[in-house]
């Protein structure tokens, strides 16, 4: 996958997050191609987009990690099923992948639009791969562990010729 795609996705992610909760976010090896399912850490949100390219963000962070970004947020300790705690985890993912997709939109001009985030929490949750390439890169705060994966499906034209 190409890096110029991943990399605004990482940057969001580690200026967002220590922006909005004080959280840093160090960032574990270099992004690796993820194929087939994978098991969420406990919480996980997903964002999808389109425009030239169609791809999806996630964001899969241990329930600590998402107890404490929630605790900074609001100030108030809140149980992962209440819909304040899911709607916190939503939006700090609309935020990271709103600001990764303004780089790419002014980088190359890809007509990126977002979808609504989709968040899922629980023990032994498997997220099924879609069949469009991605990466993942592993994370860690002191708090607990974070993984994201950026995955884009080409999208072509009337002709059969990729857009991007």
């Amino acid at each position: 996958m190409d890096l110029r795609l991943i990399e605004p996705f990482i940057k969001s992610t580690k200026n967002m997050i220590k922006e909005m909760t004080k959280i840093d976010v160090d960032i574990i090896g270099e992004p690796y191609a993820d194929e087939g399912d994978m098991e969420s850490f406990g919480v996980a949100s997903i964002i999808n987009f389109a425009g030239k390219m169609r791809g999806r963000f996630l964001i899969d962070i241990t329930p600590e990690l998402a107890n404490e970004m929630v605790y900074s947020m609001l100030e108030e300790k809140l149980n992962s099923k209440d819909r304040l705690y899911v709607s916190t985890i939503s939006e700090i993912n609309n935020i990271i992948s709103g600001d990764a997709n303004t780089v790419l939109n002014n980088t190359y001009s890809l007509g990126l639009r977002l979808a609504p985030p989709i968040v899922f929490t629980g023990k032994n949750i498997i997220i099924a791969a879609s069949r469009i390439n991605s990466a993942s890169i592993l994370g860690n705060t002191k708090y607990g562990k974070i993984k994201l994966n950026i995955g884009f499906q080409e999208v072509l034209n009337w002709y059969g010729r990729k857009i991007y």
